[in-house]
């Protein structure tokens, strides 16, 4: 079965979560993607904070790993979720996110 990798931050600022969600679409889900080639777990979380939000995040530390069905593929997902802050001031972002 295929394996889809990606990789999530856990972001926890004045007892909230955040969570983001793409255009057009009713889910939302945590921050961060699937790595690109060449690119460490923490590589893709700047990149895709930065896509996603165009500010910085500061990682703070990696909490765990899981593996599970995947929702919408058939496939199985592994994800790596980060404990993390963001730094600057997040933006709503018109397009893919």
């Amino acid at each position: 079965m295929k394996v889809i990798q990606k990789i999530a931050a856990i972001v926890i600022k004045d007892d909230r979560f955040l969570l983001v969600r793409k255009k057009g679409k009713d889910i939302w889900t945590s921050l961060g993607g699937k790595p690109e080639r060449g690119e460490t777990e923490e590589q893709t979380l700047i990149r895709e904070t930065k896509e996603e939000l165009n500010c910085g995040i500061k990682i703070i530390r990696r909490l765990i790993e899981v593996t599970d069905k995947a929702v919408f593929d058939d496939a199985q997902v592994h994800l790596t979720f980060y404990l993390a802050e963001l730094e600057g001031k997040p933006e709503i972002i018109d397009g893919n996110h």
